[in-house]
């Protein structure tokens, strides 16, 4: 019976010590978001615009499988976002954000060049005959809408 004093005193004495020390389990309200917000306050894009096709190759836009669109910075290298659209109706009007990051990075906020390409295959690679694809490059600091046409 003693021995069982020390120890409901050290399991007392441990939860008085843990609630203590640890901040509260559950947070005010005024902490957490309302509901029906979204979690992101502003998603800013890579770039926003539209997607037109030259009158004269209007007829094969049908016969394209996809239009892929790729963000890269100017110096190359992996896409930094990417977003694909199947069996597109032009034209098409876009966004490319954080939700469409390939690197899981951060957003990039430096030079970046936006690619629109016309696929015929729909599968994702380098151009190919039957593909169409026009780019634009937007620098820091610059408004991000963008109107790209392919075929000029």
């Amino acid at each position: 019976m003693k021995d069982m004093k020390y120890v409901i005193g050290f399991i007392v004495l441990g939860l008085v010590l843990a609630y203590a020390l640890s901040g509260p389990l559950r947070k005010s309200a005024s902490q957490g978001p309302k509901v029906g917000t979204p979690l992101r306050s502003s998603v800013q894009p890579y770039a926003e615009g539209i997607v037109e096709i030259a009158p004269e190759l209007a007829s094969r836009v049908k016969d394209a499988a996809a239009l892929f669109l790729i963000v890269k910075t100017t110096q190359g290298g992996p896409p930094i976002a990417v977003r694909k659209y199947n069996f597109p109706t032009l034209p098409l009007e876009f966004s490319l954000t954080q939700e469409h990051n390939m690197a899981g990075d951060d957003f990039y906020d430096g030079d970046i060049k936006v690619t629109a390409r016309l696929d015929k295959d729909g599968i994702a690679g380098p151009f190919s005959e039957g593909d169409y694809e026009t780019a634009m490059e937007i620098n820091k600091g610059q408004p991000r809408n963008v109107s790209l046409i392919l075929g000029k």
